[in-house]
């Protein structure tokens, strides 16, 4: 059995997709957010965008991922006025793992420097104001293999400490899948193994990511 802790990954995300649009001095903004766990990931969702607006005049976006990757592009906007400021706004709300692209139909009157950031800022602004707020943690999974006849207390253990679970495989024995969030780890192994009579085979899987909820973890 692995005793070591795994530190959780922690971050703040957006759970769905959002966007929002408001009209500046002619020129139309539209703001789009989406929750994103890699740069492909990203990319993908700016392409879908500029190809589904490739008569607009600009397709401007700035993405973080797991606070560690960050990008940014003006879009053939004056420089620092149109990327920084999305990225900003998604900063400032110490968001990861999203990606915002506004799209820009020009009205014919321009906006300055000054104008250009705050109408960019605004549309990331207002789209991630819009979606909602979640906690992502990345913590260990435990397969717990038990017998029938010690399984149903390892689950409401599970239940009672309100771990998300994967579905369980039904063999010979029982062996379910089971999150574990560090400061439960102690208790959860100890209470497997006393559950069991010492009979539990515990092995640590790969790790999940699960998001806070409604006052629970679930997976992602």
């Amino acid at each position: 059995m692995e005793e070591k802790t795994v530190r959780a990954m922690e971050f703040v995300t957006i759970e769905h997709y959002s966007e929002e649009r408001f009209t500046e001095r002619k020129s139309l903004f539209i703001g789009r957010a989406l929750p994103v766990n890699s740069e492909d990931e990203a990319r993908k969702f700016i392409e879908e965008i500029k190809e589904k607006h490739n008569d607009a005049t600009h397709n401007v976006y700035a993405y973080t991922i797991e606070n560690r990757i960050t990008r940014m592009s003006d879009d053939g906007e004056p420089s620092g006025t149109a990327g920084r400021p999305v990225l900003e706004a998604i900063m400032q709300k110490k968001l990861t793992n999203v990606c915002v692209v506004v799209t820009r139909y020009f009205g014919g009157i321009l906006l300055g420097a000054g104008g250009l950031i705050r109408a960019y800022r605004k549309a990331a602004e207002l789209c991630l104001n819009k979606a909602t707020i979640i906690t992502i943690k990345k913590i260990p999974v435990y397969a717990v293999t038990v017998s029938y006849e010690h399984w149903s207390r390892i689950l409401k253990l599970a239940n009672n400490l309100g771990l998300p679970q994967k579905e369980p495989v039904y063999l010979q024995e029982v062996t379910g899948y089971f999150g574990v969030l560090p400061e439960l780890e102690e208790k959860f192994l100890r209470e497997v193994i006393d559950l069991s009579f010492g009979q539990a085979k515990i092995q640590k899987e790969e790790e999940m990511l699960v998001k806070y909820k409604e006052g629970r973890y679930l997976p992602v």
